[in-house]
């Protein structure tokens, strides 16, 4: 197979590339759907299947199917049918064991891929969709459910059987219902799983599902560390510890959400050890992620972070100007390669002063660097306006406040002296490591996140421009910009503007 995408560039230069597009092999793909099942003896069957949605390069010429003992490793039936035959009987199984199906389909070019299922025998196959879900109100108190097993065995399931345990499983309670409700310490660790029981058997116990304690061992009490990562338009939502294990925030909701307009949005709520969770497919389109953590009347964000499916709005190297002093603008790179004072501007075309900005950068040396949002030159040469994120750790050499994430105002080249908004460096930051940095300017609103941690959130922008006191104007461009002083010297890499 092969991946192939597409990059579109618009007349102001900005640019999109599509999701993979994948192109099939010459074979076909595996069948559509493809069953197994067996008489009430267990002695014969029948494996059934749909064909491929995809046959190659030229119809479907044969199918081969194998049927084996699982336990002995044996083929009970090794056969090549014509493409009109859909169906396959089984005979002289034997009841007590389980076999594997394989069906192939193949054309004039080959073969590809190959669709696997199972027959079960005398006893049950595991139930399905079993969770354990804790009351975030009464903390002692969980409910346990699951499905019906897909295979009953040979007679109908009569039961089922629930193990549990401190570790490992050390108590068993059977049931007639499909749910169980029980009251455990939410102070130690528990381990369950549950099979279902027919007249001829017992059937295969479920995975374990873990439901941790609050506070165990190694887990972030509140924070519990949230990364977003995402590729090819799969995003993994990621908690360094499992969830579930604080009683003020047993639950997190995770939101995928546009983050400047209307269109595709999803959301999961996860809890009792889970501690990945993964959406696809998130389509083309600039969106936020938002990850919350909740309980009984109480909310804490633990994660944001702007993701921009196939780089829209990629700003390319001809659009970007330099503006003051000298910097290296190559592909998608803009590069301050020598110290001091240096201004690089956006010269897209646009009309809207809503914009969401991302970028990756680094600081090499010196005291640090700023980023433009919402500005312009109109004023003409350097004399830029706007509002600046600013990344100092420099911060610390003229105030005790120390390294610090700034939010500045800027008015025709002018520098309001006192910030909108101060905070200090986040904990554990690597000061010249690369940092994905985000401001997303909505409205009266700004918020700025860097590695997916809300660092600003500004509710209103005119009401934090009128108190600081500098006289001002608040800014009205529709650009982005970057600024380095001192001993600077940074990177800022794949900037994307929407």
């Amino acid at each position: 197979r092969y991946r192939v995408k597409v990059t579109a560039v618009g007349s102001d230069g900005t640019i999109a590339v599509t999701n993979p597009y994948l192109v099939g092999s010459l074979g076909p793909a595996g069948v559509a759907t493809l069953t197994a099942k067996r008489t009430e003896s267990g002695a014969s069957g029948v494996v059934s299947w749909t064909p491929p949605l995809s046959t190659g390069t030229s119809p479907v010429s044969s199918y081969t199917v194998q049927v084996r003992n699982l336990a002995t490793g044996k083929l009970a039936l090794d056969t090549k049918v014509g493409p009109a035959t859909t169906t396959v009987a089984l005979s002289s199984l034997d009841p007590a064991r389980r076999y594997s199906a394989k069906v192939t389909a193949a054309n004039s070019s080959g073969s590809c891929s190959t669709g696997t299922t199972v027959l079960y025998g005398r006893a049950p196959s595991q139930p399905l969709a079993f969770q354990v879900d804790r009351d975030p109100a009464t903390p002692a108190r969980l409910t346990l459910a699951w499905s019906a097993p897909a295979w009953a065995g040979y007679g109908p399931v009569t039961e089922y059987e629930v193990g549990y345990g401190d570790l490992k499983i050390t108590t068993w309670v059977r049931t007639k219902s499909r749910t169980l409700s029980m009251a455990l310490s939410p102070n130690v660790d528990h381990v369950f799983a549950v099979r279902a029981l027919s007249s001829d058997d017992v059937g295969s116990l479920t995975a374990a599902v873990k439901l941790a304690r609050f506070g165990a061992s190694g887990t972030p009490v509140v924070d519990p560390k949230v990364t977003v990562d995402e590729l090819d338009g799969t995003v993994t939502v990621t908690a360094a510890g499992p969830v579930g294990t604080h009683a003020t925030y047993p639950k997190l909701r995770i939101s995928i959400d546009p983050t400047m307009s209307t269109g595709w949005r999803d959301e999961h709520v996860v809890s009792n050890g889970a501690s990945l969770v993964t959406f696809s497919q998130v389509p083309c389109g600039v969106f936020t992620v938002l990850v919350t953590g909740y309980g009984t009347g109480t909310e804490k964000e633990f994660g944001r972070k702007v993701l921009n499916r196939c780089d829209v709005g990629t700003v390319p190297s001809e659009r970007w100007k330099v503006v003051y002093g000298t910097a290296n603008v190559s592909g998608d790179t803009v590069d301050v390669t020598t110290a001091g004072e240096r201004r690089v501007m956006s010269t897209l075309t646009r009309t809207s002063r809503d914009m969401v900005l991302s970028t990756t950068a680094q600081l090499h040396t010196g005291w640090g660097y700023g980023i433009w949002a919402r500005a312009d030159i109109s004023a003409g040469g350097a004399a830029v306006s706007g509002y600046s994120m600013q990344y100092d750790p420099g911060y610390a050499k003229v105030s005790s406040f120390g390294p610090a994430l700034l939010l500045r105002l800027w008015s025709s080249g002018r520098e309001c002296g006192t910030p909108l908004v101060k905070v200090p460096f986040p904990a554990g930051i690597a000061t010249y490591s690369p940092h994905q940095l985000t401001v997303v300017v909505k409205g009266d609103t700004l918020y700025a996140t860097i590695d997916g941690k809300l660092v600003f959130n500004v509710a209103s922008l005119a009401a934090a421009v009128k108190a600081n006191g500098c006289g001002m104007p608040a800014p009205t461009g529709t650009e982005i910009g970057f600024r380095t002083w001192n001993d600077t010297t940074a990177t800022f890499t794949g900037t994307t503007l929407n």
